[in-house]
């Protein structure tokens, strides 16, 4: 079935890209027609050197279906010799098109382009009538040390509106980000639980070394719905009340209602109130129903999960300086600052950074303060202790990415963690691998799980953070602290660590730690969606045209980021990329798709008509200098403005095909 899929999928690309540029031509060809044009060829798909697939004369015009599938063309009598290339002497017939009005000209060359907008705006609005499937504007989780974490958002919060502008999805929120002005902060409008009225904050979005787009480090909600990995990864001897239930729940079931073993369970509606539960009761077992995704409620099973601990490498790394300090928060009250190192917490120097964010917790949940004794990085030698008094709110409940730095949740921080080993156990998996104190890890590899038969993801694959030095290829820059999350969150199986100086490859085996466990219980989740309810014609178009100019917008957007450089060059795509990703959103289904497809024509309409020969726009541009001045651009000035063009644009097709071919192969 699933490469059945593929192959819809494949098809579904093939036919909607052909369908875009159809649409974009067959504009052109009935405004031809309309105002008396003789047209000679309609073709997609380029057939240089005579290669078709189809060809087909109907009447005065020749159909084709070219071999190479990069667009297509509407060729009409006398099109060259338009006062652009004057090849040959002027052709005397009327249905030529130089013979024909400015204004007819004008309105063959835009049709395309028009074409294109109401195709884009009737592909949002038949989402809309449908009802459309959004991604709310909830924040799921904070990246430690991102511009987001700084001016103090929490994961749970909802972006109402950005510079005053209502939000209404988390793509808007993505858009407004990734398009706004290098160095230019964005006002949000929060509304946080517990907090009467929406909170303020500013915001600046920053371009990561490496990264695509400008981000601000927020990721959106989770649902209650189990990802298809679930349910249950890691906790071993799992109680399970009928394996026929659990057959029919697994991916795609969503937990009800949660509570302690033998009590009543508290029904659940967000995954807030789920990972709220989860991390005040890490160390007892939990009961969760979960109803199928066929949503029948009589069919909901009743699941035991037993406390999962954590799995360690049986090594401690040393505690590296403050990276971030979050807006509000004990750590920014108790005036810890970045670039400070924390060499006691709580009079302990010999302390495990790992287990900070829990051994926070704790105290918060004990009413106590906890103690830090940091030496300033603007004065080192000389130390300082700071009191702070936590907050109930656990660590390792949102995960960490790459290399995000450790998150102590509770106290509102983010410190670096390594990559030099401090110490190991004497009977853990490192000491048998050979590490010792002193050592500097390099890199370590995690292997992901396989997901079976059947599944895209059925090919074992392996994640690899170097810690220290810079990633090549497949590898990404990380910090022990994403490591360490990331153990957490797989099957148990071997880990290999590569030691700065060596090129031998290390085999640990992670084994659990007692009396500390993970609040996640080794579950999965998928992303919170809502779908809208099924729009009025004309409430659809209305909303398909704001999504019209917004997507038009976003492609001077591009470009000026890239001139800024708050985009970088990977952020652009050719055919690979295009095509790739019709391929995922094809596979998704028409939710995704259509859009896509919408999204895709309007962009193409956009540069088509940007004022570059020999595109729309660069023709529209010579037609409005001839409607000025009465008379064609003479040859000198327009053959030389075209040539310009044509090399530019080629320039810019070998640019982006190049870039695609090194982000698949690279």
């Amino acid at each position: 079935m699933g490469i059945l899929n593929n192959w819809f999928a494949v098809l579904l690309v093939v036919f909607g890209l052909g369908f875009v540029i159809f649409i974009h031509e067959l504009g052109h060809f009935l405004l031809a027609k309309w105002n008396g044009v003789k047209v000679e060829k309609f073709a997609i798909g380029f057939d240089i050197y005579n290669l078709k697939l189809f060809s087909r004369k109907f009447g005065e015009t020749t159909y084709v279906l070219g071999a190479l599938p990069l667009g297509g063309y509407v060729k009409m009598l006398g099109e060259d010799q338009t006062g652009t290339s004057n090849s040959g002497p002027p052709i005397s017939d009327p249905r030529a098109y130089p013979n024909k009005p400015v204004g007819a000209r004008m309105a063959i060359i835009s049709a395309g382009v028009v074409m294109n907008i109401i195709f884009g705006m009737l592909c949002f609005a038949y989402i809309y009538m449908r009802g459309k499937l959004e991604v709310p504007p909830v924040i799921g989780a904070v990246m430690a040390g991102a511009p987001a974490y700084d001016c103090g958002l929490q994961a749970g919060d909802k972006i109402l509106a950005i510079n005053d502008r209502p939000i209404q999805k988390f793509s808007d929120i993505q858009q407004s980000i990734i398009f706004n002005s290098k160095g230019q902060p964005l006002k949000l409008s929060v509304e946080r639980s517990g907090e009467p009225n929406p909170l303020s904050l500013t915001v600046t979005p920053r371009l990561k070394a490496g990264g695509k787009y400008q981000t601000i480090g927020v990721v959106p909600a989770s649902d209650l719905v189990l990802a298809k990995s679930s349910p249950f990864l890691a906790p071993a001897g799992m109680q399970i009340q009928g394996e026929d239930v659990l057959k029919s729940i697994k991916g795609g079931g969503t937990i009800t209602a949660a509570g302690p073993v033998g009590g009543a369970l508290q029904e659940m509606n967000t995954r807030q109130q789920l990972d709220a539960l989860f991390s005040k009761s890490p160390d007892v077992p939990l009961e969760v129903s979960v109803r199928p995704p066929d949503g029948s409620s009589e069919k909901s099973a009743k699941f035991v999960l037993p406390p999962v601990q954590f799995m360690d490498l049986g090594l401690r790394l040393g505690a590296g300086p403050v990276m971030s300090v979050q807006a509000g928060s004990p750590a920014d009250r108790a005036g810890l600052r970045v670039g400070d190192k924390i060499t006691a917490v709580d009079g302990n120097a010999d302390y495990d950074p790992i287990r900070l964010p829990d051994l926070a917790y704790s105290q918060a949940v004990a009413n106590q303060p906890v103690q830090l004794q940091v030496e300033r990085g603007s004065n080192a030698g000389t130390t300082e202790t700071l009191t702070l008094n936590p907050r109930p709110a656990r660590s390792w409940v949102e995960g960490n990415i790459g290399d995000e730095p450790l998150d102590v949740v509770a106290l509102g921080f983010a410190m670096e963690v390594g990559p030099k080993v401090v110490s190991v156990e004497s009977e853990g998996a490192a000491a048998r691998a050979g590490i010792k104190a002193g050592d500097v890890l390099h890199s370590v590899t995690l292997n992901l799980p396989d997901f079976g038969p059947g599944d895209d993801e059925d090919t074992p694959k392996s994640l690899k953070f170097v810690l220290d030095g810079k990633p090549a290829g497949q590898e990404i820059a990380g910090s022990y602290a994403s490591v360490f999350d990331e153990l957490q969150r797989l099957p148990l199986s071997p880990v290999k660590i590569q030691v700065a100086g060596s090129e031998a490859e290390l085999i640990l085996n992670p084994t659990p730690v007692t009396g500390w466990f993970h609040p996640q219980r080794g579950l999965q989740f998928v992303t919170l969606t809502r779908r809208l309810a099924p729009q009025s014609v004309p409430m659809a178009l209305k909303l398909a045209w704001s999504d019209t100019v917004e997507n038009a917008s976003q492609v001077y957007y591009m470009i000026r980021g890239l001139v800024q450089r708050t985009l970088s060059k990977d952020s652009v795509g050719g055919p690979v990329k295009i095509a790739k990703m019709a391929y995922d959103t094809a596979r998704i289904g028409q939710d995704a798709y259509v859009p896509f497809l919408g999204m895709l024509s309007i962009n193409l309409a956009v540069v088509n008509f940007l004022p570059i020969p020999p595109l729309d726009g660069g023709q529209l541009l010579f037609l409005i200098c001839e409607k000025v001045r009465g008379r064609p651009v003479p040859e000198k000035y327009a053959g030389p403005v075209m040539i310009a063009g044509l090399v530019f644009i080629l320039l810019l097709f070998v640019f982006v095909n190049l870039n695609d071919l090194m982000s698949v192969f690279g």
